[in-house]
């Protein structure tokens, strides 16, 4: 077992199954939520990205970012008129952290209600996504120039979302498959597109739930 394998397992990265295709460079993925097209650059893709950035560089220099910083660190955002969209955004990244978790992860990993309030307070991604909030406030509230890079952003933001779907009904579907594969997200996606989604759901539990006649042939 080399380094990335060894690293691999330690932190539960899934790569299993796909190793006996690393040598086979031209074997071709079905289609998938990832766009990959041929397995062997995709493996090498993916351990670059999880294993080698985000575990052994990004969580380790965030965390040294954050003690570098200290008591300097701005964890709170005044509440004066021109701080108006930072705490829009403060607020919506919270909220949206607490939803990811109680309404994605919790069923997508099975997780008991009860402990969703436990885990959301030490699970590691949520403490990252927490700590590189801090560093952006802390970089904004403290250089003007970033600051209007982010009053601008939130506004284009604002506009672009009013522009997609104002007097719209939003219908978001989560991707909750363990296989990357799966197409039942691929095929819902696109008829939700065209139609209203639960109207699918029922149709399709109603389809599922009668069994099919047999015909005659004449």
């Amino acid at each position: 077992m080399n380094f990335t394998e060894w690293l691999n397992r330690l932190l539960g990265v899934r790569t299993a199954g796909m190793k006996r295709h690393l040598k086979k460079p031209n074997y071709k993925m079905p289609p998938n939520i990832y766009e990959g097209r041929m397995l062997h650059d995709y493996v090498r893709k993916f351990e670059r990205i999880h294993t080698t950035f985000k575990y052994l560089y990004l969580y380790p220099l965030v965390g040294i970012a954050t003690k570098i910083l200290g008591k300097h660190m701005d964890k709170k955002i005044p509440k004066r008129w021109y701080n108006k969209n930072l705490i829009i955004l403060d607020k919506a990244i919270d909220k949206s952290v607490y939803e990811w978790y109680s309404r994605y992860l919790m069923h997508v990993d099975k997780m008991p209600p009860a402990e969703v309030k436990a885990r959301l307070e030490s699970d590691r991604s949520v403490k990252l996504i927490k700590s590189l909030k801090y560093l952006m406030f802390t970089i904004v509230l403290n250089d003007t120039a970033y600051r209007e890079l982010v009053n601008i952003m939130c506004h284009n933001i604002a506009h672009g979302m009013m522009k997609e779907y104002k007097g719209k009904t939003v219908n978001h579907l989560f991707y909750s498959e363990k296989s990357i594969y799966s197409t039942v997200y691929l095929n819902h996606g696109q008829q939700l597109i065209n139609q209203d989604y639960t109207k699918v759901i029922k149709k399709e539990a109603k389809d599922n739930g009668k069994p099919k006649r047999k015909t005659k042939s004449k």
